[in-house]
């Protein structure tokens, strides 16, 4: 519990960005969590500021009419929003309609595993999912059955970190992830090009995608998407060259044995 604590203390210190929504189901085994600090956060030079005076309102207007368990003190002139973990939040609060991004937690109450996966997959899917466990089992649950940008087990905000992990969102919460060669793969756009040469052999084959339809070029068709791999019209003219040769080598044996005869 006390690793737990750490790690989710830590996140929320971080001022990171908390998809509310998708995150907090992850907490209902520890809703009754009291984080201890012991210096001032306030004048602690570690511990950042909301970034504008935009956002530090809008953060407020979050917690108006919320119960603050720990924190929910702020302060307008220096931006300060004191680390601040909610309970008895609903899910139709402003709080839950929206991401966070600041260092406020709510804690929502759930009866058992399947309650907050239920929880999570009827809404947005979220950028981050937090679970901590020492089950197994419940670890599994979690990964198979729900849909996030990015998991972390038994940690926060360190899958952003992991130079080898691509990180991004999914659906709403999304598009597209960076770190590494993802970066790129997100920024580049894959060109598809078809180039094909002008013999008179293989157009006449696929000849059968222009009208008039028959029913023998609908079969043509069918077994050509059947098998869902381009024709090898490359090879055509060796094909035709190769059997162009047997015949004359036939045809020269015949004849061959024509004149001996004569």
């Amino acid at each position: 519990m006390d690793c737990a604590r750490e790690a989710i203390d830590g996140g929320l210190l971080e001022n990171k960005s908390w998809k509310a929504r998708g995150t907090m189901e992850v907490y209902a085994s520890i809703a009754h969590l009291r984080v201890e600090r012991e210096y001032n956060v306030k004048s602690s030079a570690d511990y950042g500021r909301i970034v504008c005076q935009k956002h530090f309102n809008r953060l407020v207007d979050l917690l108006r009419n919320q119960k603050p368990t720990i924190g929910g003190q702020s302060d307008p002139h220096t931006l300060f929003i004191e680390p601040t973990v909610l309970v008895d939040v609903s899910p139709s609060d402003p709080i839950m309609q929206e991401e966070i991004f600041g260092p406020i937690l709510p804690i929502l109450n759930v009866r058992n595993m399947d309650e907050a996966i239920e929880f999570i997959n009827d809404r947005e899917k979220p950028l981050a999912l937090y679970v901590f466990t020492k089950d197994r089992k419940v670890k599994e649950a979690f990964l198979e059955r729900t849909s996030s940008g990015s998991v972390a087990i038994n940690d926060t905000i360190l899958q952003v970190a992991a130079e080898g992990l691509p990180f991004g969102g999914v659906g709403n919460s999304g598009m597209g992830a960076y770190h590494g060669k993802n970066t790129f793969d997100t920024f580049v756009h894959k060109k598809s090009v078809l180039s094909k040469k002008f013999f008179f052999l293989p157009e006449k084959i696929e000849s059968v995608r222009y009208p008039p339809s028959t029913k023998l070029k609908l079969n043509v068709m069918k077994a050509r998407f059947r098998y869902n791999h381009s024709l090898p019209t490359q090879y055509i003219p060796h094909i035709v060259m190769f059997l162009l040769g047997v015949l004359i080598t036939v045809a020269a044996y015949y004849i061959t044995i024509y004149f001996n005869e004569k």
